[in-house]
């Protein structure tokens, strides 16, 4: 008769993609400041970029949903800038 092995009970390890720890951070920085999802939007639109209040939504959700947001450079900048966050 075969041993069955033991299943670990230790949790596995999640595995995000650099665009998933982004869309963590920048709702972990809005909520921070104590921001609604439109005060954020609205700071978001007066460093740069446009975004509606259902685009910042869809991109700070992207880590559980199934179409993940990509974030580039320059709006990386603006999360900076409009936190008041290091880039790295």
């Amino acid at each position: 008769m075969a041993r069955r092995q033991k299943q670990s009970l230790q949790p596995r390890a999640i595995i995000l993609t650099p665009n998933q720890v982004v869309a963590l951070k920048l709702e972990e920085a809005r909520a921070a400041k104590r921001w609604t999802q439109m005060e954020t939007v609205q700071r978001l639109k007066q460093s740069g970029l446009k975004w509606s209040r259902a685009a910042y939504a869809m991109a700070v959700g992207s880590p559980h949903g199934k179409r993940p947001a990509r974030f580039d450079a320059d709006q990386l900048l603006v999360f900076a800038r409009t936190f008041g966050q290091p880039v790295w």
